[in-house]
Order: C-alpha cells, then structure tokens, then sequence
C-alpha cells in the first residue's frame, strides 16, 4: 500500500509527559507527499523503507521546529517555571517578557549552537528562551544580585545547558566564548568600568564570535526620555534592579570607536520605538 506520512508538532509541548496540566499552543498536522508502493527512491525492502522514511520525517519536523519555536513559542513555559516564585515576580516575568518582544530579536542575531554568555542575566527569562529555542546554545548568565542568580539557578526546567554564577562584571572571568550578550546593563557602571567589561568580552570571543550590546544611547536626546522612565520604575518603583550609582547611558560615537579599536565588524539595529535603546551587534 502506499504510504502518506503524517506529522504531528506541538503535541510535545501542549500535553507534556509528565505534565498534568495543558499548555497554551498551537498543534498542527503536516501532511507529506503520498509515497507510491512501488517508489524505488525509498528503498527496496521494509528495513529499507523504514529507515529512509524516519529520516525524512525527522528532517521536515526540524524544519518545522526551526521555523515555529522561537522563543515567543516558550512564552506560557517560562512563566511557569517562575510562578510560585512570589507573585511579583511572576508579574515581572509576564510583563518584561512582553516588553522585549519575547526576545526574538535576540534569537535571529544570535547562532543556533554554541557557547554563550549574557551578562547581567538577572533572573534568566532570555537565557531561558534563547536555550529553549535552540538548544544546542549553552550558556552561562552572570549577575551581580545573588538573590536574582539564586532564582535563576533553582528553575525546576535548567539542564545542564544553562547556568548561573554570581560576579562583578568588572572582574568576571570569562571563558572563550561565541557570543556574548550584554543587555540593558552598561548603564548601570561607570564609564572606566564599561570599557573594562567590553575589553574582557572583546577578549573573550572566539574568532567570529559576536557581541551583541543593547543600552540607551545618549545622543537620542528625544526618545532617552523614556529609557530614564523605565528606568525610574525598575530601580526607584518596583526596585527589580539595584544601582550603586548614577545611570552612565552609553554613546554612540563610543560603541563605534570601540569597533574600530578592534577591527570589529559593526552593525545597529533599532528595535525600539519609544526608548533610545540600541542593539550593536560587534563581530570579531
């Protein structure tokens, strides 16, 4: 008889083994090309056939997970995995996670596998949904808050993959890398002490390693406006973040001398609209 293979994504995800309770998500069927009984390119035999028609389906069904779990995909799971965790930070996890675009444009930036760090982690909501989405990224999130690395660490879904010391990242060793990311946090140091964390990244990366740097820029004197809001709320208000000292936003002029230094391909990318958030993408 012939042969249609049928495939079958999300199911995974939505209804887990082990898992008692449905998530929110998309279950779709995928139906292949009808394979003729007499068709030779699959084989000869039952073994034959068998093997060639496994491959194929596992082929097109990473193709379809490359395609639909990006880290937005993760979104329910992570808050999850942060409820119970007292109900502000729940509160947190949702709206920040929203807030960064569920941190996709991190993922189209950043390579599918290798060994990564994001510095100034605080709770981990991107280290986890960059892993999720590419699971061959392993990676390791430092922050200066003990409390926060504590929580990040104690994720009932960390694998071995994923991660998290405590560290002044003004004296942080890094290991060789291939990228590392360091979001929303130079602002919080002093000027000296940026350009000591950039140097130790610089040195850090393998060749052709990337390091990706989102901080609101100075020069944007219209929109720098409200990235001092937010900021007001997260330090003043909410007090999720701590600083020891006045905000240091960065300059443009500084990120591109910075490249140049050290022959560093650069690229900006401006996802905001309302805030003088810039992302620098430097290639070593």
């Amino acid at each position: 008889m012939d042969i249609v293979p049928l495939l079958l994504h999300g199911i995974h995800y939505t209804m887990q083994k082990g898992d008692w309770l449905l998530k929110n998500g998309t279950v779709s069927i995928h139906i292949l090309p009808r394979i003729a009984h007499d068709d030779k390119t699959m084989g000869a035999t039952y073994s034959e056939k068998t093997k060639a028609i496994a491959r194929l389906m596992r082929g097109k069904l990473e193709d379809i997970r490359r395609q639909d779990e990006t880290p937005s995909y993760f979104y329910e799971q992570l808050v999850r995995s942060y409820t119970y965790k007292g109900p502000s930070l729940e509160w947190y996890c949702r709206i920040k996670t929203k807030l960064e675009n569920y941190y996709e444009p991190f993922h189209e930036l950043l390579p599918r596998k290798g060994q990564f760090y994001d510095l100034g982690c605080g709770y981990g909501f991107m280290t986890y949904m960059l892993h999720w989405a590419a699971p061959e990224r392993k990676f390791i999130g430092v922050d200066y808050d003990a409390e926060k690395i504590e929580t990040a660490q104690h994720n009932f879904l960390r694998d071995e993959n994923i991660f998290f010391e405590q560290g002044d990242l003004t004296q942080y060793a890094l290991n060789t890398c291939d990228g590392i990311i360091i979001s929303d946090v130079l602002h919080y140091l002093l000027p000296e002490q940026q350009r000591t964390v950039l140097e130790r990244s610089y040195e850090a990366l393998n060749e052709g390693g990337l390091l990706i740097v989102r901080d609101g820029v100075s020069e944007m004197q219209n929109r720098i406006k409200g990235t001092k809001h937010t900021e007001f709320w997260s330090t003043r208000i909410m007090k999720f973040n701590k600083t020891q000292n006045e905000l240091h936003f960065l300059s443009k002029a500084f990120i591109e001398a910075f490249a140049k230094e050290k022959s560093m391909q650069i690229e900006i990318k401006d996802f905001s609209k309302y805030t003088a958030n810039l992302t620098f993408v430097l290639k070593k």
